[in-house]
């Protein structure tokens, strides 16, 4: 058996210890697009923990994303957004600024990497987010390399990754309703509804030993 990849989650949930996790990242996870705080993906998050958990205790989600923001400015508000909470898991939500801004991919991955060093560091659990699909992404030329140095970096510091890009394809085939709103970018209450389902079930996999 191997260790769980996310550890401090798994000793919590093992324990029947209440789960504090900050959400943090630019719009999406704000909940730009949606029709109301409550629908954002970490409002829905703990209703959806509970559902495929009802014998663990209510898990509490911070909310710390700031639309518009790239990677240098969330890096700035690590310690004081995040880690000065002392969460037991963060997701960390990225790339999506730095690909519409056309940031230099290897830049992005770099700056990325000082966060995420700084981050685990300091003792959490962390679950990368990649960029989304849509058609606003789909016209920036080179989007797929920010996605894949998302997945780079999982692989190198040994945590895991939501793939969101190939979630929404799989979703946008599925579903007749948009996930996207007009600007082609922001998700609607149904393209956070099944990001906060398909979270849930990541944290909860991702906190079992594997064989």
């Amino acid at each position: 058996m191997t260790a769980p990849l996310l550890a401090r989650v798994a000793a919590k949930l093992a324990a029947r210890q209440p789960l504090l996790i900050v959400a943090f990242g630019s719009s999406t996870t704000e909940g730009v697009g949606a029709s109301g705080p409550e629908r954002s993906y970490p409002s829905l998050l703990p209703g959806e923990l509970a559902r495929l958990a009802p014998d663990q205790p209510p898990a509490r989600v911070l909310n710390r994303g700031v639309g518009g923001e790239a990677i240098d400015e969330m890096r700035a508000r690590l310690q004081r957004d995040v880690l000065e909470e002392d969460p037991d898991l963060v997701i960390w939500q990225m790339g999506t600024n730095a690909a519409m801004r056309r940031m230099d991919p290897g830049y992005f991955a770099d700056s990325a990497a000082q966060g995420i060093a700084q981050l685990l560091a300091a003792g959490p659990d962390l679950l990368l987010m990649e960029p989304q699909g849509g058609p606003a992404m789909r016209t920036v030329r080179h989007s797929p390399a920010y996605r894949n140095a998302v997945r780079a970096l999982g692989r190198r510091f040994g945590v895991p990754v939501l793939r969101r890009y190939d979630l929404m394809h799989r979703w946008g085939r599925r579903y007749d309703a948009p996930l996207v709103i007009e600007d082609g970018l922001h998700m609607t209450d149904l393209g956070y509804a099944l990001l906060a389902q398909a979270t849930a079930r990541a944290i909860l996999r991702f906190a079992r030993a594997g064989d």
